[in-house]
């Protein structure tokens, strides 16, 4: 084939349609939406957090930084913790309760892990 014949034939544009061969229409592709990723919320309301919470729900429900809530598991001062597997959980309500009676100025030993 000859350049003058390429040139020609590279001219022509030629797309396959379900319908057949159509020569000298591009069609656009379809637009395609991207798929949404949904943030879970991290809210520290008592009805929308789970039973077991994980140490950044822990976090977020005192309002404390994830250095703080170590020191105060260390020094056994977070009730309500539970091990699952190789992970470590915290007891919601317990951890609630603990931290109402800490506003209150109570300092009970015993909490109670349901």
């Amino acid at each position: 084939m000859s350049r003058k014949n390429r040139k020609q034939q590279a001219g022509k544009s030629t797309v396959q349609h379900q319908s057949g061969i159509s020569q000298g229409v591009v069609h656009a592709p379809e637009p395609v939406t991207p798929v949404e990723k949904k943030k879970t919320p991290r809210s520290v309301k008592s009805d929308v957090l789970p039973l077991l919470l994980t140490l950044v729900d822990v976090c977020a429900l005192l309002n404390v930084s994830r250095s703080t809530v170590i020191r105060l598991e260390k020094a056994g001062g977070l009730p309500g913790r539970v091990t699952v597997g190789a992970s470590v959980r915290y007891h919601r309500l317990v951890n609630e309760e603990w931290l109402l009676d800490q506003a209150k100025g109570q300092e009970r030993k015993n909490y109670e892990t349901i």
